[in-house]
């Protein structure tokens, strides 16, 4: 049996133990959906933060979706699936904030489809127990940013190539394709944490000096930009792309984010 049913999986739950076991709450939710208009610019992403919150609109499939990002603490569980507590908490948390919020809080007042979650770490000591095994976010949360929809993908094809080449011994097969998966994901997880604490940093005391309250900006999908020429931004562009450390790399090596 192959559990892919995602982060907080009901295979992983009956074979592998409860959920609190394996999910770490960094203390960051996602919302999102989509604005029903297309992409003016499908290579822009738009962004606009203020500590412990951000707003990100960015192209999808031919038209612009939003997503919000926020600190919040652990909900229970029943609160976390009831959409009409999920837009109220929504709307609260980014109360008073500017730029185009209050035009997106009210898509995501009117939309019938949301998706709304906790950004999970899933750590799961072992993916299989017997016959059975866990496959993409069940197994392993990387993050939000962290390509966990290809690392899915590739996940489910090591998987597949693990029990082609032991077909008399599955418990081997699911064996091997642990040890080939983990290694890929390895470089992932060590850069996992950053970005959602990049965009939703933690509100600083008002007296901190030099401390940034909030900013806007746009920057490429392409992450990696030559941010050690030492540019900086200018004017009301905000944060671009090469000012953004490529820590999903797993380098080690970056410099702050530019204040």
């Amino acid at each position: 049996m192959v559990g892919a049913d995602g982060a907080h999986s009901t295979v992983r739950r009956l074979v592998f133990g409860p959920q609190e076991r394996f999910l770490t709450h960094p203390g960051l939710y996602v919302a999102t959906t989509m604005l029903g208009r297309a992409d003016a610019d499908p290579g822009t992403v738009l962004i606009h933060n203020e500590p412990g919150r951000a707003v990100v609109i960015h192209p999808t499939t031919g038209v612009q979706g939003v997503a919000f990002l926020f600190r919040y603490p652990q909900l229970p569980v029943d609160r976390v699936r009831d959409v009409a507590e999920q837009k109220l908490l929504i709307a609260a948390r980014f109360a008073g904030m500017g730029w185009r919020v209050p035009e997106l809080l009210r898509a995501v007042g009117e939309t019938s489809d949301l998706y709304f979650d906790s950004v999970s770490r899933i750590r799961v000591g072992r993916w299989s127990r017997g016959r059975t095994v866990l496959v993409g976010d069940a197994a392993d949360c990387v993050s939000l940013f962290g390509e966990g929809l290809s690392m899915a993908i590739a996940g489910a094809a090591t998987l597949a190539r693990s029990l082609a080449a032991c077909p008399d011994d599955p418990v081997d097969a699911l064996r091997r394709y642990e040890r080939v998966h983990r290694r890929r994901l390895w470089a992932h997880h060590l850069g996992a944490r950053w970005p959602g604490m990049f965009w939703c940093r933690r509100p600083a005391p008002a007296s901190a000096p030099g401390t940034r309250c909030s900013a806007s900006g746009r920057v490429s999908p392409r992450w990696d930009g030559d941010h050690a020429a030492g540019r900086q931004p200018t004017g009301r562009e905000g944060v671009r792309n090469r000012d953004v450390p490529s820590a999903h790399r797993g380098h080690g090596r970056h410099r702050r984010p530019v204040r």
